[in-house]
């Protein structure tokens, strides 16, 4: 290892932590896929497409390290993406306000890429709602909760270029991932989609509220189009095809003639 001298919180010395809040990372195994047979981890994996993550194009530079420190101590307390979560130590360590954290944890939470851990049953710590009134608590704690329904499986990689288009339309994951099999051309689905958007923005007196059925309706119907209607060949094609039939044909006969 480097030879860094590092300064560490006292509570960090300590094995103390001192949580304000608990959250779940949804997937966990994307970060650490071998969480189970190593017991001290001193790495994570991270995706070498960060920087095209619409979640992580929407964060500012703080939240950017917030949301990476979060990421590191999930890998070092090492409970399966579970990580319990102290701004003393935040605010130690990066010299940020305790608010980037929470606005970096309020995020996540909202683009269910983290969840309310199962030992908080599924509501975000006070530390995180404390500047808001009794009615939002109430109603932020039960978006929360149908979240976590929602979310339990994430949107298909492979639809990456569009899914902060899923997000900000309330498509389900579910409904996403039924497409993978439909529909096995993750380019031309991302391209579908991309065509839908257009086609609304020319028609918006006709936006759908329910975009995830609405697109699904619309990748059925091309996707029948697309398989019915072969692309027409030129004549360079054609005469390949003709040549490589007639090829095999005299092939055949001559191995016949040897066979008599």
């Amino acid at each position: 290892m480097l030879g860094w001298n590092v300064t560490r919180p006292v509570d960090l010395i300590k094995g103390i932590i001192v949580s304000d809040t608990t959250i779940q990372f949804i997937n966990w195994d994307k970060y650490n896929k071998r969480q189970k047979d190593i017991k001290r981890p001193f790495w994570f994996a991270m995706s070498n497409e960060l920087f095209m993550d619409p979640f992580y194009a929407e964060l500012n530079d703080q939240e950017r390290q917030a949301f990476i420190w979060l990421l590191c101590e999930a890998s070092r307390q090492n409970k399966y993406g579970e990580v319990e979560i102290s701004s003393r130590i935040f605010v130690q360590i990066t010299g940020y306000k305790k608010s980037i954290l929470l606005n970096t944890i309020d995020k996540l939470l909202k683009s269910g890429r983290a969840a309310g851990s199962r030992q908080d049953h599924g509501r975000i710590a006070t530390a995180t709602r404390q500047n808001r009134t009794e009615q939002d608590r109430t109603e932020q704690d039960r978006t929360l909760c149908s979240a976590i329904e929602k979310n339990s499986i994430s949107h298909p990689e492979a639809y990456g270029a569009v899914v902060h288009v899923f997000e900000s339309r309330e498509v389900a994951p579910e409904i996403t991932a039924t497409w993978v099999d439909a529909f096995p051309d993750p380019g031309w689905v991302v391209a579908e989609v991309h065509k839908a958007l257009a086609w609304e923005g020319a028609n918006s007196t006709r936006k759908k509220k329910n975009f995830g059925r609405f697109m699904t309706n619309w990748l059925t119907r091309g996707w029948d189009r697309r398989i019915t209607t072969a692309p027409t060949k030129n004549y360079a094609e054609r005469r390949y095809e003709a040549n490589k039939n007639a090829l095999e044909i005299a092939l055949a006969r001559e191995a016949a003639k040897n066979e008599k």
